[in-house]
């Protein structure tokens, strides 16, 4: 009977020993899958901060190309209107081939009995 207790005794310790094994094992199992989870919600954050930090540096590049664009109609629009002015002016009578025409109309005028002020081109 002793013997018995003793086998007994010696197997509850056993089982309590395998018990105890068991649970440390699945607490390691937990605690690995947790850290496993938290490495992989880490990558994803840093994932999604790296997706982040491209699509402002593509936002940025595509900012400074519209920039750059911007600018050089700017430049063209400036060249043009500045052609245009020049081509404007060109187009306009000197001083002195303005006064020779309002001189000349003047005269026709006269001799029509138009005008019968000074032939001075004003």
């Amino acid at each position: 009977m002793e013997r018995e207790r003793s086998l007994e005794k010696a197997r509850a310790a056993a089982e309590a020993h395998l018990q105890a094994e068991q649970e440390k094992a699945r607490k390691d199992a937990e605690e690995r899958m947790a850290a496993e989870a938290e490495a992989a919600a880490e990558a994803a954050r840093r994932s999604e901060l790296e997706t982040e930090r491209r699509q402002a540096e593509a936002e940025k590049a595509r900012k400074k190309a519209q920039d750059r664009i911007a600018a050089e109609e700017q430049r063209q629009a400036d060249a043009r209107r500045a052609a245009e002015e020049r081509q404007r002016l060109a187009a306009l009578p000197s001083d002195e081939d303005r006064t020779g025409f309002v001189r000349r109309i003047q005269e026709v005028l006269q001799k029509a009995s138009c005008y019968d002020g000074a032939l001075n081109g004003c």
